[in-house]
């Protein structure tokens, strides 16, 4: 009876570690991907605003947010090395992060030179609203999808704690019968 107390506990703190890991790569995968997606609006932001003002003022969200892009960008490839539904759309995401990042860069270089209304017409053509959309559908469904697995998670670690917490009982009461006895 103590074997088989000793080895059910064993396997069930196993299976709630197990669980514990899921729930913090769903973390990870949902703060990855909420942080990038604001790192690429800030881009966004300082990129508008200086178009709009031609105050250099205005570009320190863009300069800020291209200094920590890369940092983002891998910490989230990083959260989904062992999620191949996630890692399987990485590549679509750079892509669409690399179409933005040389839309903001050619319209700030533009603006910067004095010709402001070809920066304007170049956003008006809309290529980087397409890439900027399209990144934040990507990242939104990474959102909701982590949300997801990090519920699932959460409930299978409490279920795997609840049984653990029976089983010591069990076991309790067994070993207080077998020495009673």
């Amino acid at each position: 009876i103590l074997l088989a107390i000793v080895a059910s506990t064993i396997w069930l703190v196993a299976e709630s570690s197990e669980r514990f890991a899921e729930v913090v790569t769903a973390r990870a995968i949902r703060s990855g991907s909420a942080d990038l997606l604001s790192t690429m609006q800030d881009a966004e932001t300082g990129q508008r605003g200086y178009l709009l003002s031609q105050e250099e003022s205005f570009l320190n969200p863009y300069k800020t947010a291209l200094i920590s892009l890369s940092g983002r960008r891998e910490a989230l490839g990083k959260s989904v090395e062992n999620s191949p539904q996630y890692a399987s759309r990485l590549p679509q995401l750079d892509q669409l992060i690399a179409l933005k990042v040389d839309e903001l860069n050619r319209t700030l270089e533009l603006a910067g030179s004095g010709r402001a209304a070809e920066a304007i017409m170049i956003v008006r053509e809309g290529a980087g609203q397409r890439a900027m959309d399209g990144i934040r559908k990507l990242l939104s469904a990474f959102m909701v999808e982590s949300e997801l697995d990090l519920q699932k998670g959460i409930d299978d670690q409490s279920s795997a704690t609840a049984t653990l917490q029976r089983v010591t009982i069990v076991g309790a009461v067994a070993i207080v019968a077998v020495l009673g006895g």
